[in-house]
Formats: structure tokens, C-alpha cells, sequence
């Protein structure tokens, strides 16, 4: 496993370095982005999630509130 660095300290120190480094995940987000799709179902997964979430806790809020 390779250990975190972060990208400023990297880019700082190394521009090629940090181009080689980051420019999969780099690649990668652009290909996301690029794909509605692909972020519609993100933000769907994401909305159903909260969605599950909020079910669990308002309950526990109204009783608090009252």
C-alpha cells in the first residue's frame, strides 16, 4: 500500500511527481463527471441513504422537541 500524501506537499515538491501520482484519480473524475448517468445514480444512492437515515433519527428529534 502506498501512503497518503497530499497533493499540495506533493505538487510543491514535485510537479511531474504529482502529475504522475494524481492523474489516474485525476482521469478518472473527469470520465465521472463526464458520465450524467453515473452521477445521477451517485446522488440517488446518496439521497436514498439520507433518506434511510433521517427515518432512523426524526423520530428521536419530535419526542425531543416535543
Amino acid at each position: 500500500m502506498r501512503p497518503a500524501k497530499s497533493r499540495r506537499k506533493v505538487r510543491q515538491r514535485n510537479p511531474e511527481e504529482a502529475t504522475k501520482y494524481f492523474g489516474p484519480t485525476r482521469k478518472r473524475g473527469g470520465e465521472n463527471l463526464a458520465d450524467k448517468l453515473y452521477i445521477d445514480n451517485v446522488l440517488a444512492r446518496g439521497a436514498k441513504r439520507a433518506n434511510e437515515i433521517a427515518d432512523q433519527v426524526m423520530p428521536r428529534v419530535r419526542a425531543a422537541i416535543g
